[in-house]
């Protein structure tokens, strides 16, 4: 048996409820329970394919710590100088001791219900998930105040302004935007570290479990197969966007006329040159930060496309080599041979079987 640190605050959150709850609480949480038969399974999950902690001899008493459905919750002693773990069994392989009839979590007697490791692991990467999706928008949302506002309400020369109070309503325009950056590139920073923040919770959580527990987190090839094909089909989208960013902003800078290099023969004064000089460097600031967003998120998505195609590689080469079989006729054994691929823990094990 192995006693994790989530384990562990699983149950202090179940005995803190039971003792917050008051006297019908305390009640339940002193119930106990009694094995029935033999080689009775304690489970990690609420269900029959959870991993076995241990198994119990007739007569062994528990206490009883909540109810999931057919299964009670009870607490098995740990290893010497370790806390004890929070196990299943099946309400039919044990009897109530005692006269009082145990409270299922949730009802009201107080209680919680204990969340199974799948459940925790699922729960693990949907915030890491979070997490990078706030962090990503925190990251944008600062990078784009800081080039808009920068960008639109950058003050010029004194002289490309018709008179005093035109230059000065320009600079209290580029003082409030400032400001408003500001606050946005804060929110941003803020809400980029949260993100980060649970990014790197809900990974180690996701590392914690599938050391510990690799069988119960290990997702089916199936289900490895749909989430890569997902992974891949989004890479070539980022890859797309990418580009289109790119190139959208280069075209748009060096074709279209409006954003064109200016010639000073071609204007009528100074002033106007100028003018376009100064349109010419902002269209061209854009382009770079846009560029540059565009090449990040297509290097991003390119990145994602081989990984996932890597990974359904993987997946179809231990299909294809679980389909495999040889025909009867074809073994020296006189009996149907045929290939097998599993997973034993963190390894995966091929071998041939035959039957007689």
């Amino acid at each position: 048996m192995k006693t994790t640190r989530g384990s562990i605050l699983f149950q202090v959150a179940v005995w803190m409820s039971f003792l917050a709850a008051g006297p019908a609480s305390e009640a339940a949480s002193a119930q106990q329970v009694e094995v029935v038969a033999n080689e009775t399974v304690v489970r990690l999950d609420p269900n029959d394919a959870s991993p076995v902690i241990t198994t119990l001899a007739a007569g062994t008493v528990l206490e009883w710590v909540g109810e999931y459905g057919p299964y009670f919750a009870v607490s098995v002693p740990g290893p010497p100088g370790q806390e004890n773990l929070v196990g299943y069994v099946l309400a039919s392989e044990v009897s109530v001791v005692g006269a009082a009839t145990p409270v299922s979590p949730g009802a009201s007697g107080g209680g919680m219900a204990i969340p199974g490791v799948a459940e925790q692991h699922a729960t693990a990467k949907a915030n890491r998930a979070a997490g990078l999706k706030r962090a990503a928008l925190g990251a944008g949302l600062a990078a784009t105040a800081e080039v808009t506002i920068s960008i639109a309400f950058e003050v010029e020369d004194r002289e490309q302004y018709e008179d005093e109070a035109a230059y000065q309503a320009a600079l209290d325009k580029q003082e409030s935007a400032a400001s408003v950056k500001k606050l946005a590139i804060i929110g941003g920073a803020a809400l980029a570290t949260y993100g980060i923040g649970r990014y790197v919770l809900g990974w180690r959580k996701m590392a914690e479990l599938e050391r510990e527990f690799p069988e119960a987190t290990t997702p089916t090839l199936d289900r490895q197969y749909a989430e890569a094909s997902l992974s891949r089909s989004l890479g070539r989208r980022k890859v797309f966007w990418g580009a289109l960013l790119a190139g959208a902003s280069f075209a748009t800078v060096e074709w279209v006329p409006y954003f064109s290099d200016p010639v000073p023969e071609d204007f009528e004064s100074a002033s106007e040159f100028q003018d376009a000089v100064n349109k010419r460097d902002k269209a061209e600031r854009a382009r770079n930060w846009i560029t540059g967003v565009g090449g990040v998120l297509g290097v991003w998505g390119f990145a994602q496309w081989i990984l996932a195609s890597q990974k359904m590689g993987e997946v179809e080469e231990l299909t294809r080599t679980r389909s495999l079989s040889m025909h009867p006729a074809s073994s020296a054994f006189g009996s149907p041979v045929s290939l097998f691929v599993d997973r034993d823990g963190a390894r995966t094990r091929f071998g041939v079987v035959w039957s007689r």
